[in-house]
């Protein structure tokens, strides 16, 4: 299913880049969410992932090896289009 741009697009990928997060190494911090997240929800499966132009990018993930996929097959290109 084809997902629309969000009408924000640019702004959002440029203050993504801002971040220089993608592509970094594992960090306690957000394993430590991912970790949390996961424990709070009962869920098996918890990951921190972010969204650039053409992938879903994980930069933690508990109980699924991805690291990252395409953007179009991706829940979360479907989430960033909510306010």
């Amino acid at each position: 299913m084809a997902v629309p741009l969000s009408s924000n697009e640019k702004d959002r990928l440029a203050a993504l880049k801002k971040y220089k997060i993608l592509d970094t190494d594992p960090e306690k911090s957000f394993d430590d969410l991912t970790y949390l997240a996961s424990f709070i929800c009962e869920s098996p499966i918890s990951l921190v992932s972010i969204i650039d132009e053409k992938r879903q990018w994980v930069k933690s993930t508990i109980g699924i090896d991805a690291k990252e996929t395409a953007r179009n097959i991706s829940f979360y290109t479907h989430a960033i289009l909510e306010p």
